[in-house]
């Protein structure tokens, strides 16, 4: 990574994830299951694994979860996106932001990668 990504990244006040992100860690994923069964799996997975998130907002009907977690210096708000590809394949998208200060420190980055990590280990993605 060159030094103008990194001071980019720490500066940017998000991140989120796309199907055609530069970084491959940050590219859309994809799953063998359901959209209701993975929105059980994301909200019982922040309930359980990531103690410091707290969910404010479930929408099934969008297929979104609104996460609040507190920082350091803020709070970081975490939108998870769950789509349904066909009835037996869904995809997941994560954005997340700091509240209060104009960077993040790379604290966005960290939320995504945290949530991917333990969400893989309970449900693996289909190979990209």
């Amino acid at each position: 990574m060159s030094l103008v990504q990194v001071i980019t990244r720490l500066l940017r006040n998000g991140e989120e994830t796309s199907e055609k992100h530069r970084n491959p860690k940050f590219r859309t994923r994809y799953y063998r299951e359901r959209r209701e069964k993975m929105m059980e799996n994301a909200q019982q997975i922040i309930k359980s694994k990531l103690s410091s998130w707290k969910i404010t907002y479930v929408d099934s009907t969008r297929g979104e979860i609104i996460v609040e977690k507190r920082q350091l210096v803020g709070k970081s708000d975490i939108v998870i996106s769950i789509y349904e590809i066909s009835p037996i394949r869904s995809a997941i998208d994560v954005s997340s932001s700091l509240r209060s200060l104009p960077g993040d420190l790379g604290t966005s980055h960290t939320n995504i990668m945290d949530f991917f990590y333990v969400l893989d280990r309970e449900v693996k993605p289909e190979k990209s």
